[in-house]
């Protein structure tokens, strides 16, 4: 699933609560990268790392995913996991 922008907080729930629902962010650096900020550091308090996928998209060409995977997803995650500290 992706992070159902607007409605981050029930995919939280979903993932947390199923134990084969994972969220895939590929369209949220893109859609609304405070949002996805946001909403890793969110998910990442209640549910497990290893139930998100933070890099890469769901298109069917490789080429359209080279932009947000190297441009704006890695700086956003690095900046989730430094704030605060």
């Amino acid at each position: 699933m992706h992070i159902g922008y607007p409605y981050e907080h029930e995919f939280i729930a979903l993932a947390k609560h199923y134990p084969k629902a994972a969220i895939d962010m590929c369209w949220a650096w893109i859609i609304n990268p405070v949002a996805g900020v946001r909403f890793l550091k969110e998910f990442l308090m209640a549910v497990p790392s290893s139930k998100i996928f933070t890099f890469g998209g769901d298109y069917v060409a490789v080429e359209p995913i080279y932009g947000p995977c190297v441009g704006s997803a890695p700086w956003n995650c690095a900046n989730t996991l430094t704030i605060g500290r």
